[in-house]
């Protein structure tokens, strides 16, 4: 691989805030430097408080490279594949594809980004670029293939850039609809559990009060049981009474 198209790594968790979004820009340098330029910027103005990244410092002296790029990968959110129309024929100095060596970094970057746990592949393609077939593709990124892309055109860049920015906006506010559908559910799953388990306890204590009570059973039982069923009760109550505040 070529010195001039691996990426400079650095670690940007640090000093973020949870609302700022982290987008990854992944892009050859020998492919499209100019775009990836241009995207970078575009999308800092628009995507305001997120934090847009392409280049990124050096990787530490004695540190796994695959390693290190996999933990950046798993910090970003989104993940925005540039693709050029020398992104899958650019090649190295033994004239093989570049994308087809293990160890590539434009290749790490995306294999990561489809296993690490919530980051999004967007793929973007630039300089008149069609979508690289599955078939062109080494077995970890075929999946590229089969997510919707979204074109950049010299002729019309700011608009693009424009509904690239809005295209995210949208992917974030679907993925905040699904996350909240799945703690209601959650939610009303555990009002239910409770709301049985309080049930349980009522039908406990009716049943055992039909029965005769032994001579000289102490009182403390009873009061016992009484206690564990109003507090049962209780705290299925507060839970449908939180629920019906938040809607």
């Amino acid at each position: 691989m070529e010195e001039n198209d691996r990426p400079r790594w650095t670690r940007f968790k640090s000093g973020q805030t949870a609302q700022e979004k982290r987008i990854f820009i992944s892009y050859r340098r020998s492919d499209c430097q100019p775009q990836a330029n241009a995207i970078n910027d575009g999308l800092r103005h628009r995507l305001q408080p997120a934090r847009v990244f392409m280049d990124i410092d050096s990787i530490p002296a004695g540190v796994d490279f695959a390693e290190h790029i996999r933990e950046e990968i798993e910090m970003c959110d989104y993940v925005l594949v540039l693709i050029g129309d020398n992104w899958l024929s650019a090649t190295d100095n033994e004239g093989r594809r570049r994308i087809d060596n293990p160890d590539d970094f434009v290749r790490l970057e995306i294999e990561n980004a489809f296993t690490a746990a919530g980051v999004t592949v967007v793929p973007v393609l630039v300089e008149g670029a069609e979508m690289p077939r599955a078939t062109d593709l080494p077995e970890g990124l075929q999946r590229l293939s089969r997510i919707n892309a979204i074109e950049l055109s010299d002729q019309r860049w700011s608009s693009d850039i424009e509904r690239l920015a809005n295209e995210i906006k949208r992917i974030e506010a679907h993925q905040q609809e699904r996350a909240n559908r799945a703690r209601e559910q959650q939610e009303r799953e555990a009002a239910e559990a409770a709301t049985a388990t309080a049930a349980a306890a009522v039908a406990a204590e009716e049943g055992a009060a039909n029965l005769p009570e032994p001579d000289g059973a102490p009182e403390v039982e009873t009061a016992t049981i009484h206690r564990l069923r109003r507090s049962m009760v209780d705290g299925a109550s507060r839970i449908w009474d939180a629920r019906r505040n938040k809607e």
